[in-house]
């Protein structure tokens, strides 16, 4: 088991990894804008920089894969 473990360290120890979570709301952005006291209300840009994507949004699924996978794009 130990030699696994040694080949393993070896093989990937280069590798970086990157967790993202996303959220896909279903809420329409101005409805939840509507909740929000105006001086709070964020833009849809600074919703969509912190990885929450609006479903109403066509483009939704481009702008999902294109932070997922950003040397595609």
């Amino acid at each position: 088991m130990e030699g696994l473990k040694e080949t393993f360290k070896k093989q990937y120890e280069n590798w970086q990894v990157e967790v993202k979570g996303f959220i896909l709301s279903t809420t329409p952005y101005e409805e939840l804008r509507r909740g929000q006291a105006s001086e709070k209300s964020k833009s849809k840009e600074e919703y969509e920089e912190k990885n929450i994507l609006f479903l109403e949004d066509q483009y939704w699924a481009e702008k999902f894969f294109a932070k997922i996978f950003p040397y595609i794009t």
